[in-house]
C-alpha cells in the first residue's frame, strides 16, 4: 500500500517526530542539512509519494521510531 500524505501526517503526530526528522531519515537535504519542505509537501498532496519512498517510511515508522 502506498502511503498517503495524510497517514504520514498521522504516523508523525502518533509517534512525535518531525518533518525535518523524516527528511534526515530520507535523505532530503540541502547544503547538508535536513529539508523539511519535500516533507510538507507529500503531507499537503503537492507532491506524491512513490512506492520506493513508501516503503522507506514503513521502515522508518516500524524500526526505526519503534526501537
Amino acid at each position: 500500500m502506498v502511503m498517503t500524505g495524510q497517514k504520514l501526517k498521522e504516523l508523525r503526530a502518533l509517534h512525535g517526530v518531525s518533518q525535518t526528522d523524516v527528511a534526515e531519515f530520507l535523505g532530503y537535504t540541502v547544503k547538508g542539512k535536513p529539508n523539511r519542505s519535500m516533507i510538507a509537501r507529500f503531507e499537503c498532496d503537492f507532491a506524491p509519494i512513490n512506492p520506493r519512498v513508501s516503503m522507506l517510511l514503513d521502515t522508518y515508522f516500524s524500526k526505526v521510531v519503534n526501537k
